[in-house]
């Protein structure tokens, strides 16, 4: 196989970026679920789906409210589940 200026193949590049491009989206959609589920909308500032801004009074919505309120468990519990994730991982190398 013809390798690239990286010295991997095409085809390894390209899981590279589509590994790469699913981690992004999987890391928007940690925040975007818990927003839907536990943000009151009532209860702070957000821009609706007609771009106009709703509760111009109130503090801004988003996650980084609801972590204020459960931020060390929160963030104790993802710790350990990347930790976790990655021990797993360590024996299965790709390429």
């Amino acid at each position: 196989p013809e390798l690239t200026q990286n010295g991997k193949t095409a085809t390894q590049n390209r899981w590279i970026a589509y590994n790469r491009m699913r981690g992004q989206h999987m890391s928007a959609m940690e925040h975007a679920v818990p927003e839907q589920f536990w943000v009151d909308k009532s209860q702070c500032r957000y821009v609706d789906e007609n771009g106009q801004i709703q509760n111009p009074a109130y503090p801004d919505c988003g996650i980084d409210a609801i972590l204020g309120q459960f931020g060390q468990a929160y963030m104790e519990d993802h710790l350990a589940a990347l930790i976790v994730g990655k021990g797993q991982a360590a024996g299965h190398q790709c390429g």
